[in-house]
């Protein structure tokens, strides 16, 4: 009966350790799919990393070129409002010279028509002397013909006078009026030039919102790549303890399953540890220790 009881011991060992071995084979062979999904997962996720890299760099050179050419407008504009300016300044200096060159004309015919004048009323005053005398009777001579062309003389000097003096005044006028319409063009360059800037501002204040709403896009797909590689290495680490799982199952199969040979040899030698039993001192069947445990 101990060598039954053994070989079925070691052949339920055996069968048992096939059995454990055959499991956690099947959970290694599993384990290393998932891991393998897993790899897999975690290059993809690599793969669009550095997609997402390629197109994020590419999206910053158009970004690049799109502030450069605002900033190569912008310095456009300024040489242009630069020249504008010197144009419309140099217009109003020149003006103003022609008020100044004006100023010094009219000073210099109001100097000689002065001088002339003392002239005049030199001659005024010999005239009045020839019209005292002709009062006392020399009418007929030609005093009175010097007298009348001293008057005629003082007329046409006043009147040359003011003509010039009129014209010297229209000439500053007109010269104003230039100088006016200069400032006009400059508050007008100004303020074109200021609206430009403000439109670079606001191309610039555009560019840098659709700068960061495309990092951000960038950002939130490297996020989900992330989690992705995260994903796949779960799988990994999933797969790897099942493979560490059914390897420790094989290793427990094989054991119980070499265990078998051994358990049959002890049965045989069951004699020699203890026999099948003692007869009680009633005439009955003792077990002994060693078949109890058997059973």
């Amino acid at each position: 009966m101990a060598a039954l009881t053994s070989l079925a011991l070691g052949l339920g060992s055996m069968a048992v350790g096939a059995f454990t071995s055959f499991q956690g084979s099947q959970k290694a062979e599993e384990g290393a799919a998932q891991a393998a999904q897993g790899s897999r997962i975690q290059a993809e996720a690599a793969r669009q990393a550095a997609q997402i890299s390629k197109e994020q760099a590419a999206a910053s050179v158009v970004f690049a070129g799109q502030e450069r050419d605002i900033n190569n407008t912008a310095a456009q504009q300024s040489v242009a409002a630069a020249g504008a300016s010197r144009d419309i300044n140099q217009g109003i200096v020149g003006e103003q010279k022609e008020i100044e060159a004006t100023k010094r004309q009219a000073m210099e015919i109001d100097a000689k028509r002065q001088q002339l004048e003392v002239i005049r009323n030199q001659q005024r005053g010999r005239a009045l002397g020839l019209t005292t005398a002709t009062a006392q009777g020399a009418g007929k001579g030609s005093g009175l013909q010097g007298a009348y062309g001293q008057i005629s003389g003082a007329s046409g000097v006043n009147l040359l006078g003011i003509q010039q003096n009129l014209q010297a005044g229209r000439n500053i006028f007109d010269s104003n009026a230039a100088i006016t319409d200069y400032n006009s063009s400059m508050a007008d360059l100004t303020y074109n030039y200021a609206v430009q800037q403000a439109a670079n501002q606001t191309a610039r204040s555009n560019l840098a919102y659709g700068y960061a709403e495309s990092n951000a896009g960038f950002q939130t797909r490297q996020a989900d790549v992330q989690t992705l590689s995260s994903q796949g290495a779960g799988q990994v680490a999933i797969g790897q303890s099942q493979m560490q799982l059914g390897q420790s199952q094989m290793s427990l199969g094989s054991q119980l399953f070499n265990a078998g040979p051994s358990i049959f040899n002890m049965g045989q030698n069951f004699n020699q540890l203890g026999g099948f039993g003692q007869s009680s001192s009633f005439g009955g069947y003792n077990p002994s220790p060693l078949m109890k445990w058997l059973a």
